[in-house]
């Protein structure tokens, strides 16, 4: 049975000869580590599991949307235990960046991004309309909002859906992560400025909430 003292650490990942003996395994190392992580909560197995994608990248493409339906579902147990529970919390926050390194790692196959799209759109819709209450994680929303109107062959209705959230969110409380967020926002305008000028939410044009983000911004004493 595999135990956390067999998990292969970064050093060995890292070892001569090391990928070659690996990469024939990965569907069932990968397994186990969900596995492990369904019985425990201990932040080294995100922090390998980590470190086997940043590897592995190419060779994880067919297993990303397993891997990352999987993520999402450890990420909801984490977030039902409260943010009281520090640790179930950074545990959160490991899961979601685990799920920036999936997509990081096929950042050049569109047809896996397409695939990925649906399976982490409710989810990263969630955060953003949860609102301060889900702080923490609005970085790594963001990023993987960043990520798919960057890599994927044009902006799909899946990710305009996210658009109106997004910028609802910007306006409302997170001022402070306007460099973060601006950069899907501009790609939604240089990609598909037509759709961005007719888009609205909440009754209010994607344009409107941007010029009161950026009366917010000229007006801030900072």
């Amino acid at each position: 049975m595999l135990t956390m003292d067999d998990l292969p650490s970064r050093l060995i990942i890292a070892a001569d000869g090391a990928t070659d003996l690996v990469r024939p395994m990965l569907p069932d190392i990968i397994g186990q580590y969900f596995r492990i992580m369904e019985d425990v909560e201990n932040e080294s197995v995100l922090t390998a599991l980590q470190a086997i994608i940043l590897k592995f990248g190419e060779d994880i493409t067919g297993l990303s949307p397993l891997i990352v339906s999987k993520l999402i579902s450890l990420f909801q147990q984490y977030l039902s235990a409260g943010e009281d529970d520090e640790e179930a919390v950074f545990n959160a926050v490991q899961c979601l960046e685990t799920i920036d390194a999936v997509l990081e790692a096929v950042q050049d196959h569109p047809e896996v991004l397409a695939q990925l799209e649906p399976i982490t759109q409710p989810m990263i819709l969630n955060l953003l309309q949860e609102g301060e209450s889900l702080y923490e994680y609005i970085d790594s929303a963001t990023q993987m909002v960043s990520g798919y109107t960057t890599f994927s062959e044009g902006i799909s209705p899946t990710m305009w859906s996210l658009c109106g959230p997004l910028l609802q969110v910007l306006n409302d409380w997170a001022i402070d992560y306007i460099s973060e967020i601006m950069t899907p926002v501009l790609n939604y305008i240089s990609k598909d400025i037509s759709t961005f000028l007719q888009g609205s939410h909440m009754g209010q044009s994607f344009v409107d909430i941007i010029l009161s983000v950026s009366e917010k911004v000229f007006e801030s004493s900072e």
